[in-house]
């Protein structure tokens, strides 16, 4: 997005980049406020109300620091300067989908986020001086950056690892002990596939074995090819 961009320009951006792409939709109402995305679990309409303003959201130099300094490990490793240094080192908008000319929902709204000055928050005026005075400006990375990077990190940790998942189901909206709702359950079965992975276990497809696996452990039961099958061919002359 250029400079003095509004919510309304950024949903006419993603509107025109995405248009088309079939799990990108366009709501009848709102559209010039709003967007749809197709998730797994069916389609969600946001709005754009406040996008820009929250994604240039910042935290104070001294916040991070004090959770550095907490007793709890888990907290101070979250906010420590490996990791820090992993978000601000997310993937550019201009790499992958992008250069192939692909639109990316991350180089749509996070030009000029990411290019704003530490001396702009600290309400420094002044520029440079001349060509001696100091003119490198710390990059400030917006939130959809460092989510990005979170993200990132994230896939990567996973990549490298051989993950067993556990589906958990919401038995209710009330968060009770031993109270269970048939219908809310119902539909998180729904949407995690799992009443289609009962289905296909109940019609006998539990196991897959690659098919060299299958073929040595019963190769007996193999059937015999005719001996003279591949070679008839070459007689005769």
């Amino acid at each position: 997005m250029q400079a003095g961009a509004t919510d309304a320009s950024l949903t006419a951006a993603l509107h025109s980049s995405f248009d088309g792409h079939a799990s990108y939709g366009t709501p009848r109402i709102g559209a010039d406020s709003a967007f749809t995305i197709g998730h797994f679990g069916g389609r969600v309409t946001y709005s754009v109300a406040g996008f820009l303003s929250k994604n240039k959201d910042a935290l104070f130099a001294e916040l991070p620091s004090t959770m550095r300094a907490s007793a709890s490990p888990f907290v101070a490793q979250l906010f420590s300067e490996a990791a820090e240094q992993r978000r601000q080192q997310a993937p550019s908008g201009d790499g992958g989908a992008a250069a192939a000319g692909k639109p990316t929902a991350t180089n749509v709204n996070e030009g000029p986020a990411r290019r704003v000055s530490h001396s702009r928050r600290a309400g420094g005026g002044g520029g440079g001086s001349g060509g001696g005075g100091k003119k490198r400006a710390t990059q400030f990375v917006s939130v959809g950056s460092q989510f990005r990077g979170s993200i990132a990190s994230l896939v990567g940790t996973l990549g490298a690892t051989q993950s067993h998942f556990v589906r958990c189901i919401k038995p209710n909206e009330v968060r009770g002990p031993f109270v269970l709702w048939p219908a809310v359950a119902l539909a998180q079965l729904r949407c995690c596939a799992v009443l289609e992975a009962v289905r296909v276990s109940q019609a006998g497809f539990p196991t897959r074995i690659p098919f060299d696996e299958l073929l040595s452990r019963y190769a007996m039961l193999r059937p015999r090819l005719p001996a003279a099958a591949g070679a008839s061919g070459g007689g005769g002359g």
